[in-house]
């Protein structure tokens, strides 16, 4: 989340949309913030032997869509960080 907070907070004219990472720097938890905030974010993971895939639970994300934007409108309008 740290990445994402560098993303966020740059005051160049440079607007990447696509951030690729190794595996050192992948969590499940990245992708969702990544996605709502208009960016891409690819980990390079280097063993997929032990990699988990999951099901998006769509019920899930209709149900919580309202607070899944505020913290998205939260952390693009820099009134939230990322990380603590």
């Amino acid at each position: 989340m740290v990445i994402l907070d560098g993303l966020l907070e740059q005051h160049m004219s440079l607007r990447p949309t696509t951030l690729v990472t190794d595996s050192v720097s992948f969590s499940d938890i990245v992708f969702g913030p990544f996605l709502l905030l208009g960016y891409r974010f690819c980990a390079r993971l280097a063993n997929l032997g032990d990699t988990r895939f999951y099901r998006i639970n769509t019920d899930l994300l209709a149900r919580n869509w309202d607070d899944l934007l505020r913290v998205a409108g939260s952390l693009n309008s820099v009134w939230s960080v990322a990380t603590i």
